[in-house]
């Protein structure tokens, strides 16, 4: 009884060591003073951080990676959140047409998906502009979305919205 609880935990305790490991050592090595990759470090500093928080040539790609993130997040969750209400409200026909439309980013490989989205913007001169990227990041942060807020949705007695149209709101 006992070896039959100990074992999965065992297996479980294992698989999260095996996937938290290689992050522990990177974390460590990042705070070593020597100029190339040693394990265990000989020293620890903060030689490698001091690199990179000095050196615009990092710092601006990072600020820039942080706006497009911050963007995606926006316009993914705003735009998601519309297209899950819009599709709930949907006859079944069309629901089923239209959630398959917008996870069809989900279903075609990510390099069919980049090799089109590099291709319809090279003709417009956006390969590489920070538009360009919020737009193709949220083209592809949709459909998690949309996945996510109906199964939200379905927590909500559809009661309220009734008495909410009773007491003069409207639709939608």
């Amino acid at each position: 009884m006992i070896l039959a609880r100990l074992v999965p935990a065992g297996v479980v305790g294992l698989i999260l060591f095996f996937l938290a490991f290689p992050i522990v050592v990177v974390t460590v090595v990042s705070f070593s003073e020597a100029t190339y990759l040693t394990f265990p470090p000989p020293a620890f500093g903060f030689r490698w951080y001091e690199a990179y928080f000095s050196n615009p040539d990092w710092l601006n790609p990072t600020w820039v990676s942080l706006w497009v993130a911050a963007a995606v997040v926006v316009l993914a969750t705003f735009l998601g959140t519309l297209a899950a209400f819009g599709i709930a409200r949907l006859p079944k026909a069309m629901r089923i047409f239209a959630t398959g439309l917008i996870l069809s980013p989900l279903i075609v490989p990510g390099i069919v998906v980049a090799i089109g989205i590099y291709y319809a913007y090279s003709h417009y001169g956006l390969v590489g502009t920070p538009i360009a990227m919020v737009l193709a990041h949220t083209c592809l942060a949709v459909p998690f979305v949309v996945t996510s807020v109906p199964a939200s949705l379905s927590g909500i007695d559809p009661r309220r919205e009734q008495a909410a149209l009773s007491l003069g709101a409207t639709p939608g």
